[in-house]
């Protein structure tokens, strides 16, 4: 019997004067049988098909919503991410690059300095 209540009833039943009343109605109607309800706890109502399928297109096109905004979400961090990558290539390209450079800068000193030296020792000979 509380099962088969239609949602429009149901909605004509919120708030506690409703609660209550529903309570009142279902001990008048189960106390034949001995039957004392305490409380009521409605675990499923039946929607009219208009109002069930309204309600089912507004919950797709939300969750279609989020989805699309969690993709663009996803898509921006992975382009950020390869942006982010390819920048730190072209830093550590570049820091090595002046590391060669370095080197190479003392190793043609270390070089001169060697040819300067054998001069010298070619002048004493």
């Amino acid at each position: 019997m509380g099962r088969s209540i239609k949602a429009n009833q149901a909605y004509s039943l919120r708030g506690e004067q409703h609660a209550q009343g529903m309570l009142d109605h279902l001990n008048s109607n189960l106390s034949n049988k001995g039957i004392h309800v305490k409380r009521v706890i409605i675990t499923n109502v039946i929607l009219a098909p208009d109002v069930a399928q309204s309600m089912q297109e507004r919950t797709i096109y939300q969750f279609k919503n989020t989805l699309e905004r969690k993709q663009f979400a996803y898509n921006q961090r992975i382009k950020n991410d390869n942006e982010e990558e390819i920048r730190e290539k072209q830093i550590k390209e570049e820091q090595r690059k002046d590391v060669e450079e370095t080197a190479k800068l003392e190793q043609m000193q270390k070089s001169l300095e060697i040819e300067k030296i054998k001069a010298e020792t070619d002048k004493i000979k």
